[in-house]
């Protein structure tokens, strides 16, 4: 009879680790082209754009905003977006698109050589709008007589200070009464974010720095759009864990004719009750490879057959999690963030 016994074996490994790789790459390389074609997307879109073909670039913009995940290339997307909104006269659409390109990018603007000054100054009056907190506060001794706080070459007042101001880069001085600089740091405000600087206040070296996100600014930050992209990278690797074990079960049971057919060519018995004792050296060295290939095989069978199904249990929960964000559609009101902490 013949009998797969399964047994520690390299065989076993090499088939899950090349499972893993084949996942990883299959997964990697469905990443990479995702990327280039919405790359490629854009860049028709913005040609479109240009050309003056608003309609047909919002409708490609409306496509890429659905499935591109990258911060930046998002943010670009709305941006354009507020652009044919802009165009097109709609202040509500114009706004909003804007806005949320700013969540995305604080850094994002409208290059006023390419756009017509209308454009760049809907964009400046979103901007505007779009802000965060900006808290200054002082370290290691008191501040000095007369001392402070400038943002951008304009005093906003004494430290400690905390006032609102539009995201994007600034400029931040602390000066003393007679107007020379003592601290200054270029810092980028969002919607959400802490940003901590610690300075001696006789102007020494800076003792530490420190740029972690703010309470609950990934909430704020994050574009939740219910994409789904986990959804499929579990389910796309479960298919692909049952695919090997298919093939590995049909590879096994080829294994098991072969072997069967050494022991009783004729195939009457089909390796029940036969016994491989009575074959020759050279046919049992063979018979005994298709053994341990065979249970090899059936052992990997199983732990692919194991892995698929817990994905495809993990990519039936993630629909359902990735699904929620989809649900949640919230219009952008004048923003105000936890905040950017700047310590002198």
């Amino acid at each position: 009879m013949l009998e797969a016994t399964p047994s520690p074996t390299r065989r076993v490994l090499l088939a899950v680790v090349s499972l893993l790789l084949l996942c990883g790459v299959v997964n990697s390389r469905a990443l990479a082209a995702d990327a280039d074609k919405n790359a490629r997307d854009f860049r028709r879109a913005t040609s479109l754009f240009a050309d003056g073909r608003f309609a047909v670039a919002r409708k490609l913009l409306l496509a890429l905003r659905e499935r591109v995940t990258d911060a930046k290339l998002l943010a670009r997307v709305h941006l354009y977006l507020g652009l044919e909104a802009a165009v097109a006269a709609d202040p509500q659409r114009t706004r909003d698109a804007f806005a949320r390109a700013l969540m995305l990018d604080p850094r994002i603007s409208v290059d006023p050589q390419r756009f017509k000054p209308a454009l760049v100054s809907s964009f400046q009056k979103v901007r505007a709008t779009v802000r965060g907190k900006l808290a200054v506060t002082l370290v290691g001794g008191a501040a000095p007589p007369g001392a402070s706080v400038w943002l951008d070459g304009a005093r906003v007042g004494a430290p400690p200070y905390s006032g609102v101001f539009p995201v994007g880069e600034h400029r931040v001085e602390l000066r003393g009464a007679d107007g020379k600089v003592l601290q200054a740091q270029t810092v980028v405000l969002n919607v959400a974010a802490e940003v901590a600087l610690a300075w001696t206040v006789d102007g020494g070296a800076a003792r530490s720095r420190r740029l972690t996100p703010a309470p609950g600014s990934d909430k704020r930050n994050a574009e939740r759009r219910g994409k789904r992209l986990w959804t499929w990278i579990a389910g796309g690797s479960a298919l692909a864990a049952f695919g090997v074990a298919l093939g590995l079960g049909l590879s096994a049971k080829s294994d098991r004719d072969a072997a069967c057919e050494l022991v009783d060519p004729s195939g009457g018995n089909d390796c029940q009750v036969l016994d491989a004792s009575a074959l020759s050296s050279e046919t049992r060295a063979r018979y005994d490879e298709l053994r341990d290939r065979l249970a090899a095989k059936r052992t990997a069978t199983n732990v692919l057959l194991v892995a698929g199904g817990v994905l495809a249990v993990t990519s039936v929960v993630l629909f359902f999690l990735e699904g929620r964000a989809a649900k949640k559609k919230s219009r952008v009101q004048a923003l105000l963030g936890h905040g950017l902490v700047v310590h002198f």
